[in-house]
């Protein structure tokens, strides 16, 4: 049975999660507490909700996943020539990046980082091999 978060819970952690994201762009190696307090949350609040840095790490890292595959499908790789549609998944996928290399650098001295950036990006892969299949 999955919890169904109270509404002030989801308000807390959307507001965890922009701060991270935007603490994170300026100072990849921001603690816990710097983002709290971006965030107008303690740092108590955010540890409730997010057990260590590596978790809200995961966590802003899914979100990144989620913005760059809604971006890449909307740029339609699975319609019009393949190499239009190349053309289009990358100007995508490299808009997502651009929005949050500062982000991914922090991401990148995470520990685990390397084994889990492999997982993070198979689903941006499985959406490329497909257009790389159609084309062939």
């Amino acid at each position: 049975m999955t919890a169904v978060r109270r509404a002030d819970a989801e308000r807390s952690i959307a507001a965890i999660l922009d701060a991270a994201l935007g603490v994170l762009a300026a100072r990849p190696e921001a603690g816990m507490g710097e983002i709290a307090a971006a965030a107008g949350v303690s740092r108590q609040t955010v540890y409730a909700h997010f057990p260590s840095r590596e978790a809200l790490l995961d966590a802003v890292a899914q979100r990144a996943l989620a913005e760059s595959l809604a971006a890449i499908d909307v740029a339609r790789p699975g319609s019009g020539p393949p190499p239009e549609a190349l053309d289009r998944l990358i100007g995508a996928w490299w808009s997502a990046v651009a929005r949050n290399a500062r982000v991914l650098q922090a991401l990148a001295g995470a520990p685990g980082a390397a084994g889990d950036a492999r997982d993070l990006h198979a689903p941006i892969v499985d959406r490329l091999e497909r257009l790389v299949a159609r084309g062939q």
